[in-house]
């Protein structure tokens, strides 16, 4: 699962957006920030927030 951030976007726009996909959507504006499309369960989330980065693979590549 990953997020997706948007940025000045009206509330409509992120709603809709949100309902296209199934990802974490953050929509941020100058008055609010909207959480769209959050998991039920704590273990779904603590699986969207691992690192998945090409650098942290590199890392565990070498740190092994």
């Amino acid at each position: 699962m990953s997020v997706r951030m948007m940025h000045d976007a009206p509330s409509a726009c992120a709603h809709t957006v949100a309902q296209l996909e199934e990802r974490i959507t953050v929509a941020k504006n100058q008055d609010s920030t909207m959480l769209l499309n959050l998991p039920r369960s704590i273990d779904e989330l603590a699986a969207t927030s691992q690192p998945s980065g090409v650098l942290h693979r590199l890392r565990g590549l070498f740190s092994a």
